[in-house]
């Protein structure tokens, strides 16, 4: 199911915290936005973890820490977590770092 978004071309700046040698450096970056659609927690697959960049690279390593991070959200949300969760992926390029 693609979404569509009136600002997903948009230059969207983001503080990032970035940890290099046990030292927190701060950087702006901005970000476009090239493409999102939601999918089911279930279907999530290899190709979309290996270009994800954080909790591993490899599927079930992801899965468990996305499976950890909702779980969390879901209960403050009085939610109870399911594999038919509906997860937004969002695949961007970086536009400026500094």
């Amino acid at each position: 199911m693609p979404l569509r978004l009136d600002n997903a071309s948009a230059r969207c700046p983001h503080a990032h915290s970035y940890n290099k040698n046990n030292s927190r450096q701060l950087i702006e970056i901005g970000l476009k936005v090239t493409h999102t659609t939601a999918r089911r927690s279930e279907k999530i697959d290899a190709n979309f973890v290996a270009d994800y960049g954080e909790w591993g690279s490899t599927l079930p390593a992801w899965q468990e820490n996305n499976w950890r991070f909702n779980s969390k959200l879901c209960e403050r949300l009085g939610r109870v977590p399911t594999l038919q969760m509906l997860l937004v992926c969002e695949r961007f390029r970086v536009v400026y770092a500094r």
